[in-house]
């Protein structure tokens, strides 16, 4: 975006009350082509289809979107539960489309940490192995959760040290497939909110997807919510907790940490099909 785009975006975001701040980052002065790089989900045809025609519903008309379910517990944050981090630092996948890797491990490194009720535990997981063993050469093809998670169920995947993750297509190394690996025993692909919210709660982080506007390249902090700019593509991200109080996600992103709030980002509900998209949730580590 240029500058005069800046300021009508910040313009926009304060006429509107909206609860996010944008700016320039290195991702908004990229052309459209090498944003969609920094993206990756593909979801299968008919999902797609079915989406996009809710997305197009949305745009026309965002001030009619569902009040959101709540339940019980009103908020949660992996990030601190009791006072304690179980999440894991922020990755870069750089100018490839491997955000469904990211994106699944992000999800699957504190799920790890919970299960062995250790939350100083050091766990780096290999999204090479993960993409370039289970999706194969992807870069510019994409992928999606279904995927990623029956990897994990059938193969399982070794810790970064096996294939350290490099931004362009490469092929699946022997180690991948003879060292140790961590492995889910089960997936559930979430639909509905009050799911997601208790899986949240009682079993950890989440894989969610998302489609991106290019606004959202210009994300520096708050609550985000669509209001300007064509629409990229879809995205995998992580979620590690809700608040009914700020109507949001909390959303761990694979962009590195000069991004959004150091890496993560806040999500209104009813944005960008996060919930028609639906979650996914791993089991069994």
């Amino acid at each position: 975006m240029t500058q005069l785009d800046i300021e009508k975006l910040k313009k926009s975001i304060k006429e509107k009350n909206l609860r996010w701040k944008a700016g320039h980052t290195k991702y908004s002065i990229m052309d459209m082509e090498e944003k969609k790089k920094r993206l990756g989900l593909k979801p299968p045809d008919e999902v797609e289809v079915k989406i996009k025609k809710k997305l197009a519903a949305w745009e026309s008309k965002p001030e009619t979107t569902a009040q959101m379910v709540t339940i019980e517990t009103a908020e949660i944050d992996w990030r601190n539960k009791d006072g304690i981090n179980w999440t894991t630092p922020i990755r870069d996948q750089g100018a490839c489309g491997s955000c469904v890797a990211f994106g699944t491990l992000a999800a699957l490194e504190p799920l790890i940490k919970i299960s062995a009720n250790d939350p100083n535990m050091i766990i780096n997981l290999s999204e090479g192995c993960l993409f370039f063993c289970g999706c194969k050469r992807c870069c510019n093809k994409g992928w999606y959760p279904d995927d990623s998670c029956n990897y994990l169920q059938k193969k399982g995947v070794p810790t970064e040290d096996c294939l350290p993750y490099i931004d362009r297509n490469t092929h699946c190394e022997r180690c991948c497939r003879k060292n140790d690996v961590w492995k889910i025993n089960n997936w559930a692909h979430l639909t509905s909110v009050p799911e997601m919210k208790q899986s949240l709660v009682n079993n950890g982080p989440l894989i969610a997807a998302m489609y991106v506007y290019d606004d959202f390249f210009n994300y520096i902090g708050g609550v985000y919510e669509h209001i300007t700019g064509e629409l990229a593509g879809g995205h995998c991200i992580c979620i590690v907790g809700y608040s009914d109080s700020d109507n949001c996600w909390i959303c761990k992103n694979s962009w590195g940490t000069d991004w959004g709030e150091d890496g993560w980002f806040k999500m209104k509900y009813n944005q960008c099909a996060i919930e028609d998209l639906g979650m996914w949730q791993m089991s069994g580590v």
